[in-house]
């Protein structure tokens, strides 16, 4: 109890000092919240030392604190920490690597901070390469919070506090093979597909030149959807059709 009565004055104080310093728009995790102490492979660990399996942490692919990332990072901080305007040999080795897994027109690496970084990116070189400002999102996706990814991010701007989309943006139904509006169809991936042509022309039909199609392998925050058989094959055909790039969130 007297265990207890601790951590729970903790987290009270905790709270009291993220509402203090921190913005109100930091949500927190369950209605419970708990201290986090530590993290190992798959788990977190509370103050207890009590280990709770981590469904939430997506970026910790390769789990919590994992013994060669740690060393690796540790290691390289300890020797050189800049920017990619110097020349060293680690950048080209990392870019080196990493193309070798890519199709093998992908040869070309931007090295960014984070997911809506490189998503800020894309666009704008996709608008850059189109000459065109139109982008066409998919419904229920996050692909980020700079002003301009909000602006393809339904999950956002079509929830609590989001506000209209402006007009250089179309949505485009979420092909959920149990609720999806092509539900029932025979070919599901090809009728969600002619969504994207019907949200070409309306760009079009509003004097606006399409510069690209945004949407994740597997939409996430949309209820892990995996796109059914042949829908990307005909976006991007159709996308790549009309001069637009297809950027793919989440690789």
């Amino acid at each position: 109890e007297k265990r207890m009565g601790s951590a729970a004055g903790e987290m009270e104080r905790e709270l009291a000092r993220r509402a203090t310093f921190l913005g109100p728009s930091l949500s927190t995790h369950y209605r419970s919240p708990i201290i986090a102490r530590r993290g190992r492979g798959t788990f977190l660990f509370d103050d207890a030392g009590q280990p709770l399996l981590d469904l939430v942490n997506t970026p910790a692919s390769l789990g919590h604190c994992h013994e060669a990332v740690t060393a690796a990072a540790a290691d390289q901080m300890g020797r050189l920490n800049t920017n990619t305007r110097y020349v060293y040999p680690e950048i080209s080795d990392y870019a080196e690597a990493l193309t070798a897994t890519l199709p093998a027109n992908l040869t070309v690496c931007f090295f960014c901070n984070s997911g809506s970084e490189a998503n800020d990116l894309a666009l704008r070189m996709a608008k850059q390469h189109s000459k065109g400002t139109g982008m066409i999102c998919v419904e229920g996706a996050y692909h980020g919070h700079t002003a301009e990814l909000i602006n393809v991010s339904p999950y956002k701007f079509d929830g609590k506090g989001g506000f209209p989309p402006p007009a250089t943006t179309e949505k485009v139904p979420l092909f959920d093979p149990l609720r999806g509006k092509h539900r029932d169809h025979p070919d599901p991936g090809a009728a969600y597909a002619a969504d994207v042509k019907v949200a070409l022309a309306n760009l079009k039909a509003r004097g606006v030149t399409p510069a690209g199609f945004i949407c994740e392998g597997l939409l996430s925050t949309a209820g892990y959807i995996v796109p059914p058989l042949g829908y990307l094959a005909g976006v991007y055909k159709e996308v790549r059709k009309e001069g637009g790039v297809c950027i793919s969130d989440e690789v």
